[in-house]
């Protein structure tokens, strides 16, 4: 079974703001701009008080936020605070997720998910520039500039992150056994194309579920209605490419489920509609459904 727990806290929240008296002058800056932001303002003394100060529990967000490359507030309560009511849930996360953005190991995206309404569940994070000092430390690598993300692509990264979360939540209660699931660009494939050409194939999750004394392997497309068919096309013909590369089946001696996971039954028809066009080959590849149904597909073919 997988999924994050909850830690014990690191420190007392009094010695945590005492800390953080010394720290925050040091690394605010206006959040608009955080996706500018230099790295070079947070000096090591002040990086190593931050990550002394860090619980199990934030060092879990910072590694999923920074897996995702995206997430909600929302996706972080519901997978790393199950205990108690929901006022308390969500007061918890609250306190943890904001000290983490005053410390700068999240950023929060200046437009929310649902609206205010939605509160500081539909805060949109990612990581901040402290948190990617500490990656970046911890890989020994050069931290990575982020670009201010487009709506469409947080809207896509947010629906990838929400599958990823069902698919954990569905694992806690026991309805699959989650063995692994990657997000990009963890998931992607290089595999030799025609003539020898380098291909990337680019799924948004790779999924593993136990099925029995096997496993199942899923390639899942988050398909949002936005592309056009022709570049739709093109991808079911990127996968075509590379089931016939062999690659995938040699290092694990099958091929995985390709799923189009999609936003409503009629896109679903036509993504249905597209995919059988093609040669009888490629066609057994793919399987369509709703991003509402894609949890239970993949735990149903488990037990079948």
């Amino acid at each position: 079974m997988s999924g994050p727990v909850a830690g014990p806290l690191a420190s007392s929240r009094e010695a945590r703001k005492a800390a953080s008296i010394a720290v925050f002058s040091e690394i605010r800056t206006p959040k608009l701009s955080s996706f500018q932001d230099s790295f070079s303002r947070i000096s090591s003394a002040r990086l190593d008080l931050i990550a002394s100060l860090l619980t199990s529990t934030e060092r879990s967000i910072l590694a999923l936020v920074a897996r995702t490359r995206l997430c909600s507030g929302a996706h972080l309560e519901r997978l790393f605070w199950q205990e108690g009511s929901p006022a308390s849930r969500a007061r918890q996360a609250r306190r943890v997720l904001s000290q983490m953005a005053e410390w700068r190991i999240l950023d929060r995206l200046p437009r929310q998910v649902g609206g205010r309404r939605a509160g500081s569940r539909g805060f949109v994070y990612c990581v901040g520039p402290t948190g990617a000092r500490l990656i970046a430390r911890e890989r020994d690598t050069r931290p990575r500039r982020l670009d201010a993300p487009g709506d469409r692509y947080i809207a896509h990264i947010l629906a990838a992150t929400e599958q990823l979360v069902r698919l954990r939540e569905a694992d806690r209660t026991g309805a699959l056994e989650l063995i692994e699931v990657q997000s990009e660009p963890d998931c992607w494939r290089s595999f030799s194309g025609p003539f020898g050409a380098r291909r990337v194939l680019k799924p948004d999750l790779f999924v593993r579920v136990g099925a029995g004394e096997y496993e199942d392997r899923w390639a899942v497309e988050i398909d949002m209605a936005t592309e056009a068919r022709g570049t739709l096309q093109a991808k079911c013909w990127r996968y075509v490419e590379h089931y016939r590369s062999g690659s995938e089946q040699r290092t694990h001696g099958t091929y995985p489920h390709v799923v189009w996971a999609t936003t409503t039954e009629r896109r679903a028809e036509q993504l249905s509609e597209m995919t059988e066009r093609l040669p009888d080959e490629a066609r057994r590849l793919f399987t369509v459904c709703r991003q509402d149904d894609l949890v239970a597909l993949v735990a149903s073919k488990a037990r079948s």
